[in-house]
């Protein structure tokens, strides 16, 4: 009796599983009237492919009833002929590779849904000029705009805490990028060789610029990075490649930023102009080759000179020398009504109209020239020359 008692709850816990286990369903799949693959699997209605030559696609937010709300991977890859396509407002996902290479494609609109944009979605998209990103995307994905050659500006949404590795990578005509408050962290090659890119603004929020993050971007020549990153990555910016192999400096770069930040610690350490903004001590270091000083020196006010007193004598006696030096420069004691100013590569000394001076009855001095030395080092042993400058009210030298 007990043997069959034990069989029988055996058979009532496999009949149970039986109808307890989950009914697996098959995929359904199929391709509407203008040639849109579709696939219905797990409650989600996807685009996966397309099969056709129209130059302008539509997709409809319903397919047999049910909303589409993804365009999977390669859906649409290598479209050559494509030049215009509508997204539903229903897609909340573009996959990986989605729409790369449609050379032909010139703009396109993601939908306020869409949160993910795959690897790659829009990369070697040559064509297309105009982008407008969904408010709700959370990632710029890797490569997901990569050769995208016509985009000139890209405004990118509040949304966005992050701009993945090589996101604009080679897009080469790039002008302006326009970065949100919540962007905390810029990926490795994010803009590399974006070699038109000439304005960029970092926001407060910002912690890391990755490395090379902003290599290749050879036009840009002056960029402020707030107090708020932390950490900036090898060749991060100022940086491109000479002929493909040599790493070379953009001439005249300048960094703009706080005293005591990673900015300044980028700026030394890669020997970039720094400048410090108003708020902190103004100082402004750089290379010893003072022609590749393209950037005007920070408009914090000059520190007021020195003065000591100078006695006519009967011959014309050499001023004290301001000095040229490299970091920072620095301007020191100036003789009465002489003020030395550096601005760019050149020094400029003013000083007041001179006159004779009487002495004695019989003995009279004037001061016939004023003579500049400078120097490339702060110990004055590099490059050291001395420059006749007139007695006329300004030179510059």
């Amino acid at each position: 009796m007990k043997k069959w008692r034990g069989c029988l709850l055996t058979l009532m816990v496999v009949i149970l599983m039986a109808v307890c286990a989950p009914i697996v369903l098959a995929a359904e799949e199929g391709k509407t009237e203008n040639g849109l693959k579709w696939s219905y699997d797990k409650g989600v209605m996807a685009i996966i492919g397309y099969d056709g030559y129209a130059r302008e696609i539509s997709i409809p937010e319903r397919i047999n009833g049910k909303t589409v709300s993804m365009i999977r991977h390669d859906a649409f890859a290598h479209q050559e002929g494509i030049e215009r396509i509508s997204l539903p407002h229903s897609l909340t996902e573009i996959g990986d590779n989605a729409f790369s290479d449609c050379t032909s494609l010139k703009r396109i609109n993601i939908p306020d849904a869409v949160k993910d944009i795959g690897f790659g979605a829009f990369a070697g998209c040559e064509s297309m000029a105009d982008v407008r990103l969904s408010s709700s995307l959370r990632t710029i994905a890797p490569y997901a705009f990569q050769d995208c050659y016509s985009l000139v500006t890209i405004t990118i949404p509040d949304s966005v805490t992050e701009i993945k590795e090589g996101a604009f990578y080679g897009c080469k005509n790039l002008l302006v990028i326009k970065m949100p408050d919540s962007l905390k962290s810029i990926g490795e090659k994010a803009f590399y060789n974006c070699s038109s890119l000439q304005s960029v603004s970092i926001s407060q929020a910002v912690i890391v610029i990755s490395p090379q993050a902003f290599m290749g971007c050879n036009k840009l020549t002056l960029v402020f990075i707030p107090e708020t990153v932390l950490e900036i990555g090898d060749l991060a910016i100022g940086y491109y490649r000479d002929y493909a192999t040599r790493i070379t400096k953009v001439p005249g770069f300048a960094i703009s930023g706080y005293k005591g930040t990673a900015a300044e610690k980028y700026a030394n350490e890669n020997g970039f102009i720094f400048r410090a903004v108003p708020g902190s001590t103004s100082v402004i270091t750089g290379e010893e080759n003072l022609e590749n000083r393209g950037v005007e020196p920070s408009p914090e006010p000059a520190p007021e000179p020195t003065t000591t007193p100078t006695t006519p004598t009967k011959t014309a006696e050499p001023t004290p020398e301001p000095t040229l030096t490299q970091e920072p420069i620095t301007i020191p004691k100036a003789p009465t009504g002489v003020k030395a100013t550096a601005k760019k590569e050149k020094v400029t000394v003013t000083w007041n109209k001179i006159k004779k001076t009487q002495k004695t009855k019989t003995l009279r001095a004037q001061i016939k020239s004023i003579q500049v030395q400078y120097a490339t080092d702060p110990e004055f042993k590099e490059n050291v020359g001395t420059k006749t400058v007139g007695k006329n009210k300004t030179k510059a030298v």
